[in-house]
């Protein structure tokens, strides 16, 4: 799934080892289909379990045209963004967080941003992380 979301980028001129973590990459994912398809020994998706045997079977070529992991990073840090705020709001309506709303702020619910200070404070944490990490 997480590769319909990232426009594919031929990899050429890259070692064995990085084709093959990538292929380790997809496994992965077939790995989580097959999860979701199969439970305590039983099928209950058959389609989820379709779709695992079909990234398996995908798996050499899907390889190839991963994208770079800058852009699987960068991909990352902006579902890591999304879930904190969305995660916190969830929290909020369910009763468990206080809400303190901040009336300057603009609700974007796509990019998981709510005009709330606890909103707020989860994603700054994470985009601090991010600058940490870099420098």
């Amino acid at each position: 799934m997480l590769i319909a979301f990232a426009t594919p980028v031929p990899v050429r001129g890259q070692g064995d080892e990085h084709i093959a973590r990538r292929m380790a990459d997809v496994a992965a994912i077939a790995l989580d289909e097959y999860g979701v398809g199969v439970v305590g020994g039983r099928v209950v998706s058959e389609a989820e379990l379709r779709e695992a045997h079909l990234f398996l079977d995908e798996a050499p070529q899907a390889a190839a045209v991963l994208p770079e992991p800058v852009v699987t990073s960068a991909f990352l840090f902006l579902m890591a963004f999304s879930f904190a705020g969305q995660g916190v709001a969830e929290l909020q309506d369910a009763g468990v967080i206080s809400v303190t709303r901040l009336d300057w702020m603009p609700p974007l619910p796509a990019l998981g941003i709510f005009p709330t200070a606890q909103t707020l404070v989860s994603q700054l944490l994470i985009a601090t992380a991010l600058l940490a990490a870099l420098l």
